[in-house]
């Protein structure tokens, strides 16, 4: 926003009598001028709310906000940020309290709700910037009810995902695929308490293959946390058994990716043999790369993943049988084509083109 529209969207909001300090109507440019550093939607809060920092805003809503206000807001706003188009209102019903669920649609209400289709089918938050920095305070002050929210809504969605509407990318697939993410969102949000959601809807996805991929990145990342812990040689081969798992419950491009991932960590550890994870990290990674160009898709992450891990093991002394060559100078050719302007991956042809001379 520039000071002049800021200085617009204050006399809006004043000829529809919204301002929230009429300092803003003496003070105008003073005002538009700090506005402008703000994008729109948080500009749109503080005129409403008397011009006070965006946090203390935070604190005063949520503050006014009802127990199941705040519980039903918690659930849209993860769902919206995990999919866009909201959460179907029915979900909503099942998931969190219902009560005065209606009230909650009013524009003043301190956590207002909105319908994001004409038919009214699903619901998001009528302000996605403010739902969001409420997710980052439920982070740190309300994490016993945000894993509740988890789990609640994990559970709920199950029934509208198989694999049938996973194929169709119907809406509560693709809020699962993300819900479940552990590196996007489910250990951002929940920390240490990923561990307890995961075991929470166990039951009701134990039949989805994405759900293992994520509970062995889970474990991945607790041996990554501390290496040479007592624990690191059980996290780890924890990581590797349900990746395994994943791939054995579907062969899909996302659980070969992360089993690779897996066992190119593994391969370096002490009393393990380097060729042999290497060997089968790099098959399935292969594998990972092959099915995606079947279905005419070049994803970058299982190139990446697998380049590294290349890199890592000539670094350390490893050898390329005549296959595993033929197989990389096809796969360097393709990533010069599809990858250029990606640094990352130029950097890390580069350097194995230095070390094989492919």
């Amino acid at each position: 926003m520039t000071e002049s529209d800021a200085e617009r969207l204050i006399d809006k909001y004043f000829e529809t009598g919204n301002l929230g300090d009429h300092n803003l109507l003496k003070h105008r440019r003073t005002y538009s001028r700090q506005l402008s550093k703000d994008p729109i939607a948080i500009g749109c809060c503080r005129i409403l709310n008397d011009f006070k920092p965006l946090n203390r805003i935070i604190d005063d809503i949520m503050g006014d906000a009802s127990e199941p206000e705040l519980e039903r807001y918690l659930c849209v706003s993860l769902a919206q940020h995990c999919f866009m188009g909201g959460l179907r209102f029915d979900v909503l019903l099942g998931a969190a309290d219902r009560s005065g669920i209606r009230k909650q649609f009013g524009s003043d209400n301190p956590l207002p709700l909105a319908y994001a289709d004409s038919n009214r089918d699903f619901v998001i938050p009528e302000n996605s910037t403010l739902s969001e920095k409420v997710l980052e305070r439920a982070q740190y002050d309300l994490k016993s009810l945000l894993l509740h929210t988890f789990i609640s809504l994990a559970n709920e969605i199950q029934p509208f995902v198989s694999r049938a509407t996973i194929k169709r990318r119907m809406p509560e697939a693709r809020l699962a695929g993300r819900l479940f993410d552990y590196d996007d969102v489910t250990g951002k949000f929940l920390g240490e308490r990923a561990e307890d959601f995961y075991a929470a809807t166990r039951e009701r996805w134990k039949w989805n293959s994405r759900y293992w991929e994520q509970v062995a990145l889970l474990n991945l990342s607790k041996f990554q946390r501390d290496p040479s812990g007592d624990d690191a040689d059980r996290y780890l081969e924890s990581a590797v058994q349900h990746a395994r798992h994943a791939v054995a419950i579907e062969l899909h491009p996302f659980g070969l990716t992360t089993l690779g991932k897996i066992l190119m960590s593994q391969m370096l550890l002490p009393g393990r043999s380097m060729s042999s994870s290497f060997n089968e990290a790099f098959e399935r990674l292969s594998a990972a790369i092959e099915r995606e160009a079947l279905w005419s898709r070049r994803a970058i992450q299982p190139f990446l993943t697998l380049f590294r891990g290349v890199d890592r093991y000539l670094e350390n002394g490893g050898a390329l049988d005549g296959h595993q060559r033929d197989t990389l100078r096809d796969l360097l050719g393709v990533a010069d084509h599809r990858f250029s302007k990606e640094n990352e991956v130029v950097e890390i042809v580069a350097s194995i083109r230095r070390r094989t001379k492919l």
